[in-house]
C-alpha cells in the first residue's frame, strides 16, 4: 500500500548514489527502447530495470521514458502500450490485470510553483482490472 501523504525533493540534494542510479537507469531505458522486442534481450534488459518490481506476463511496450524509475512498480499481467512517459518520482504502482494503451502520461511528481529545483510528489495508483484509454 502506498502512502498518500506530499512530500517534497530538492534536487539540489541530490546524492551522488543518486545521481548514479539516475544514469544507470536512463542508459537502461535508452537500450531497452533501441532493443528488438518480444526477444530474450529486450526481456532481460525489462528485468534489469524493475528487477523484482514487475510481475509475471507483464508487457511494457517500447518506446517509452520513465523518469525515477526505481519508485514504479507493476503487477502481473499488465500490458503497457508504447509511448507511456512515467514521472516515477512520488510513486507508481501499477496493480494486477491492468491495460494501459498507447500514449499515457503517469504524473506523480510536479515543481513547486516558487522553487522549481523542488519537486512535490504524491503517489499514483491504477486499480486492479483498470483500463487506461489512449492519450490519457
Amino acid at each position: 500500500m502506498m502512502e498518500c501523504e506530499e512530500k517534497r525533493v530538492d534536487m539540489r540534494e541530490m546524492t551522488k548514489e543518486g545521481m548514479e542510479l539516475t544514469v544507470r537507469n536512463t542508459q537502461l531505458i535508452f537500450r531497452i527502447n533501441h532493443t528488438m522486442p518480444f526477444t530474450p534481450e529486450y526481456d532481460s534488459l525489462i528485468a534489469e530495470l524493475f528487477g523484482d518490481r514487475i510481475g509475471e506476463g507483464t508487457r511494457l511496450t517500447a518506446p517509452f521514458n520513465l523518469v525515477a524509475s526505481e519508485h514504479m512498480r507493476i503487477g502481473r499481467n499488465v500490458y503497457i502500450g508504447g509511448n507511456l512517459l512515467g514521472m516515477c518520482r512520488g510513486g507508481i504502482e501499477v496493480e494486477d490485470d491492468v491495460m494501459i494503451a498507447a500514449n499515457v502520461s503517469l504524473i506523480s511528481n510536479n515543481h513547486d510553483l516558487y522553487d522549481r529545483q523542488v519537486l512535490l510528489c504524491k503517489p499514483v495508483r491504477i486499480c486492479k482490472g483498470a483500463w487506461i484509454g489512449a492519450g490519457a
